[in-house]
């Protein structure tokens, strides 16, 4: 521990480290403190990493990170289940003290950057909401406040399609989809939202499309227009009434006559545009200063549709101050009676400035978000590279036991028994060929390596492996072998049958009978390998193959593991029946002949 800070204040100072050594300790200094990053060991004294960060992760989301020596695909696999950031496993190189120093850096800079775009989002004016599918995965808080309601909880996972009325689904969902396809860059649209009171509320929905957390997702952007929509009204219901309110309107308003010649601007365009009324009134409205030069032909051809009666949807522009500053708008288009006579053009602008670079932020963020996530991805491979790499040391360790204990076994009954050194010499000479090739196997874990398959008598087989098993004179053998010929890999079977022959010895610690039987079913063998033990508990059947899962005081929890990967190989299956007290049966079931070139070992740790 003492190393590890040492090293990080050297490689990063800006890192301040609090330190301690017992878990219970360091609950209670995280919940009073203010830290930006917890690394914590797995196997501690009281109570492993893992528990502490379940405690830690009931009242902060701190990011937490699990650095060991001790740990395991199994331990990675439930640290990342209850919300670890990062999983890293210790190395003796000193220059792995810098890769953890990175990851603490990275963390805690990726947290601040989120809780940056988090209030940013949650303080803007407009309503602003993240579609997944139909889903509502995000809403800020002026979208609680638009539908009047004050938690989260009311609105996420609901379907956006119900809250919004007057427009039938099936064209909300065209919409969406010509989005998603990419059809459309975006949609500016009218619509009515329902509030928690049923009460409807006109808004304007800007709609389009970003990466959220790796997907695909809609970003809304919706603004109370009840005020606009009045005055709309207002207008036409009134036109004596038309001057004085479009002058007090917070958008600029604009009206053009049918030759291109501005005739009125109200206060709200002066002061978004820094353009005096003089400066804009009786010019063409494609040669005031206001208009980009290269947005000129864009608003003569929506002029032009304007007049032929077409409807004019909302249009995104950049649009030029005084100061040669530029900013966004966002304009609407309608035709207009002046005086019940002429008709003109008026045009609406919209400030959106804060609104586009607001989005521009959140695309930033989300393309962020995305590299953030294939990093982890990578990290996580490298990190399961590392842990298989430790379950090929301990297959070794576990599957050499066997003929360890064989020659071991033979050497004592040569020295009580001296008339059968040959036989035990011959019993020798076997194990020491079968941990050879076990050895070579482990080697070519990586390695695409078919099955070395060879035809034989399977009763046989059987009884070669019993000779050369150790079994206790309190366990009473019996066998029931049929005699048939099967296509099997010779040495990876006969460990496959060792392992359950030893489980099934080891789970009769007083007395007990082994049995062993072995008939055919159509185009398979059936081998079946029974104890009268004390029987496998419900709970632990369903994580029985799960590797470095055992009972055993020094067992690897490998033993399973591999039967079933063997069996898989072959193309065949195994089976378990169990009963507390009662005893187990394991069930072998291997195609006579075969057809298939299978997975290397490798792939089919890393998959089972």
């Amino acid at each position: 521990m003492e190393a590890v800070a040492e090293f990080i204040k050297l490689l990063d100072p800006m890192i301040h480290i609090d330190s301690m050594s017992s878990p219970t300790e360091a609950l209670k200094v995280i919940e009073k403190g203010k830290f930006d990053c917890i690394v914590t060991d797995f196997k501690m004294p009281g109570k492993n990493g893992l528990e502490l960060s379940s405690d830690i992760r009931a009242f902060s989301d701190i990011p937490i990170i699990i650095y060991t020596g001790q740990g395991s695909e199994e331990v990675a696999e439930k640290a990342f289940s209850i919300g670890i950031n990062d999983y890293l496993k210790k190395e003796i190189d000193p220059s792995h003290y810098q890769l953890l120093a990175k990851r603490i850096r990275d963390i805690v800079d990726k947290r601040r950057i989120e809780q940056v775009y988090t209030n940013v989002v949650n303080d803007a004016k407009d309503a602003i909401v993240i579609v997944v599918g139909e889903k509502i995965v995000f809403a800020n808080d002026a979208f609680l406040k638009l539908i009047d309601t004050s938690s989260e909880k009311n609105v996420l996972n609901n379907s956006i399609l119900n809250l919004l009325a007057g427009v039938e689904k099936v064209t909300l969902q065209e919409e969406m989809s010509d989005l998603l396809r990419g059809e459309v860059a975006y949609v500016i649209n009218e619509r009515e939202i329902k509030r928690k009171d049923r009460k409807k509320v006109p808004v304007e929905i800007k709609t389009s499309v970003i990466d959220y957390m790796g997907e695909r997702a809609l970003l809304y952007f919706l603004r109370d227009i009840t005020e606009r929509k009045t005055l709309e009204d207002e207008i036409k219901r009134s036109e004596i009434k038309y001057r004085s309110l479009v002058e007090l309107a917070p958008d600029g308003v604009i009206t053009i006559n049918l030759r291109g010649d501005v005739t009125w601007i109200n206060e709200a365009y002066s002061t978004i545009t820094g353009f005096a009324s003089e400066e804009i009134v009786g010019k063409k409205i494609w040669s005031i200063k206001a208009v980009k030069p290269t947005d000129i032909g864009v608003f003569l051809g929506l002029f032009v549709k304007l007049l032929r009666g077409s409807d004019i949807p909302p249009v995104e522009f950049q649009w030029v101050s005084k100061d040669s500053s530029t900013g966004w708008g966002e304009g609407r288009a309608s035709l207009i009676k002046i005086d019940g006579k002429k008709t003109e053009v008026l045009l609406s602008l919209r400030d959106i400035t804060e609104r586009k670079q607001m989005e521009e932020d959140l695309k930033k963020y989300s393309t962020h978000m995305k590299r953030l996530a294939e990093e982890r991805a990578q990290k996580l491979l490298e990190s399961e590279r590392m842990v298989f790499a430790g379950e090929i040391a301990s297959t070794v360790a576990h599957d050499l036991k066997g003929p360890l204990n064989t020659i071991l076994n033979a050497i004592y009954l040569m020295d009580v028994k001296p008339e059968k050194a040959a036989q035990m010499k011959e019993i020798i000479v076997n194990a020491v060929e079968n941990a050879s090739r076990m050895l070579e196997e482990a080697r070519g874990k990586t390695t695409s390596k078919a099955l070395n398959l060879e035809e034989l008598d399977i009763a046989s087989f059987i009884e070669s492996i019993l000779e050369e098993t150790p079994i206790d004179r309190r366990i009473e053998l019996k066998t029931n072998l049929d005699h048939f010929s099967i296509e099997i890999d010779k040495l990876r079977m006969r460990r496959a049958i060792e392992n359950l022959v030893r489980n099934a010895i080891d789970a009769m610690p007083s007395k007990g009978t082994l049995s062993l039987t072995s008939r055919k079913e159509g185009e398979k063998g059936v081998i079946e390998v029974k104890d009268t033990g004390t029987g496998i508990s419900k709970e632990m059947l369903g994580k029985l193959f799960i590797p470095f899962n055992t009972t055993k005081e020094k067992g690897t929890g490998l033993g399973l593991h591999y039967c079933k990967n063997t069996l898989e190989e072959h193309g065949g299956s195994i089976e378990v029946d169990s009963k507390v007290g009662s005893g187990t049966t394991f069930t072998l079931r291997i195609p006579l002949r075969q057809r298939l070139v299978v997975q290397n070992s490798f792939s089919s740790l890393r998959h089972s």
